[in-house]
């Protein structure tokens, strides 16, 4: 009860948890831009093989993995793109 009266004390500590990562630099930002940009085009471009499949009527099944597949193959991208730019020294 008193919680609900008086606030909850730890609320400022949790307030910020759960929020996306924010970039601390303009070399951060622009990193982030290049792998999401780069995750972007290849999502695009396996998501035609996707279309594919289903103009070719395939099975619900293999569409819905190939959309999966292809959200899983852009982070991954992502990923990969980030970190070959910080190696690097973007």
């Amino acid at each position: 009860m008193t919680i609900i009266v008086a606030g909850d004390p730890n609320r400022d500590r949790r307030r910020g948890q759960g929020r996306r990562h924010r970039p601390q630099d303009e070399r951060d930002a622009h990193i982030y831009a290049l792998g999401d940009r780069v995750a972007f085009d290849a999502s695009s471009v396996l998501m035609i093989g996707v279309l594919a499949m289903a103009m070719l009527e395939w099975a619900h099944v293999w569409i819905a993995n190939g959309i999966f597949a292809t959200f899983v193959a852009g982070s991954l991208v992502s990923s990969t793109v980030k970190l070959a730019a910080y190696r690097r020294g973007f």
